[in-house]
């Protein structure tokens, strides 16, 4: 959403609009994952066998302890929520770095997108 909101601000719409369809492709499978799904975060090596939990902002560590992760920082919470999402397209103000694409058709066609997502 980030690379997204950079390239259609600077001007390259095309790159914009391939991140914001990457972003909501995310979303998607994201949300098709069920809460409670423990999810690991790779090689157990680098990560010691921490899991996240998905939809309660919890990791999991080897010994079965949990400890919470800031609602604000955790990936629920903001790496791949699509409301969020569908919140930057349409804002009034705060994301104005879409502004030279929201009245084209794709936009709108994305923007809707990300509303059915995010339902």
């Amino acid at each position: 959403l980030l690379a997204a909101v950079a390239f259609i601000g600077g001007g390259e719409k095309e790159e914009g609009y391939r991140y914001l369809e990457l972003a909501l492709d995310y979303a998607e499978k994201w949300k098709a994952i069920p809460d409670g799904e423990k999810l690991s975060f790779g090689d157990e090596a680098v990560f010691g066998g921490i899991v996240y939990i998905k939809g309660q902002s919890v990791i999991e560590l080897p010994d079965g302890s949990r400890r919470p992760v800031d609602a604000y920082d955790s990936i629920d919470g903001r790496l791949f929520d699509s409301g969020t999402i569908y919140y930057a397209l349409t804002a009034p103000k705060g994301w104005e770095w879409f502004d030279p694409a929201r009245g084209e058709e794709r936009y709108k066609e994305i923007t809707e997108r990300a509303r059915r997502v995010g339902e």
